[in-house]
């Protein structure tokens, strides 16, 4: 028997078409808030840095819970190799299926630059106030590496 497990994405998970690259076909992707926790961009992937949860009480992080077969999650945990697989199921409410997200808990480094287009991948789908609100939460220490005009994130889709 094939089973699922939710998947919380906070990034470029968010983004229907760029999941779609590495979990294709239809599948259930519903809203949520991961309470506790704010994004932060310091994991290094080929010199750049992309998103991460840190725990951080006050704060809570919107995203989308994603259903992930079991037998889909080595392609997944390919795409997202670096981090930890956490169970995160206390911290969404109202949730009683086991719940995960990647979470890189070390080789965190905050000196490097998150590309553009890693950020337009991720939020592209979210509702302008909400979007505008993300990024003024978001711990962005490196910056941001403007290459629209030669994207450098693998999974980039323009929306």
């Amino acid at each position: 028997m094939n089973k699922s497990v939710l998947v919380f994405g906070y990034g470029s998970l968010m983004n229907p078409r760029s999941l779609a690259l590495t979990l294709p076909g239809k599948r259930t992707v519903t809203p949520a808030v991961l309470q506790g926790y704010r994004r932060v961009c310091n994991v290094p992937v080929n010199g750049y840095a992309y998103l991460n949860l840190e725990a951080c009480e006050g704060f809570s992080v919107e995203g989308v819970l994603v259903q992930v077969w079991q037998d889909e999650l080595p392609a997944l945990f390919k795409r997202e190799e670096g981090y930890e697989f956490v169970n995160v199921t206390s911290a969404i409410e109202g949730i009683v299926s086991k719940t995960f997200a990647f979470i890189a808990k070390s080789g965190c480094r905050e000196d490097l630059a998150v590309p553009r287009s890693y950020l337009q991948t991720c939020f592209a789908k979210m509702e302008p106030t909400k979007n505008e609100q993300t990024f003024l939460e978001l711990r962005m220490p490196g910056g941001v590496y403007e290459d629209l005009d030669n994207p450098v994130y693998q999974n980039y889709v323009l929306d």
